[in-house]
């Protein structure tokens, strides 16, 4: 039987950013909300399916107005159906969260500053998409 490969170009057309933080999720989000003057609102948990056998399920707050929508992503996530903890990106275990940015916004550094005032926000910093092994995990 001949062979069919399906070669697809996935396009990470989005900018992202690596949070460490003490604050629990929710807290975050109202911290984001005041800082950028947006309404990042708890949405249905993202999930990523790796096969049959391996899903994932990250917390997820989203944004979206005029063509930009900005989700904050728990990086420690929880298998659909047990509590066992894995990571959605696993070789940046030590970021909490991961914060997405579509569309044209603030500039970068303008974005970073701002949160970078938060309280109890210890680290931010922008990431290559690109130099990410499990980038896929960010398709939803």
């Amino acid at each position: 039987m001949k062979e069919i490969k399906l070669k697809a170009n996935v396009s990470y057309d989005f900018d992202l950013f690596g949070i460490t933080s003490l604050h629990k999720d929710y807290k975050l989000a109202w911290l984001i909300n005041k800082a950028l003057h947006i309404n990042l609102v708890k949405v249905k948990d993202s999930k990523v399916t790796f096969d049959e056998v391996k899903r994932l399920e990250a917390c997820c707050f989203e944004y979206v107005s005029h063509g930009v929508v900005i989700k904050l992503l728990s990086n420690k996530v929880y298998k659909e159906e047990g509590h066992q903890q894995n990571f959605l990106i696993p070789e940046h275990k030590h970021f909490d969260f991961f914060l997405l940015r579509e569309g044209q916004d603030d500039e970068v550094t303008n974005l970073t500053n701002k949160l970078k005032q938060i309280n109890g926000l210890e680290f931010i910093t922008k990431m290559d998409i690109m130099k990410l092994k499990s980038r896929e995990n960010f398709i939803f």
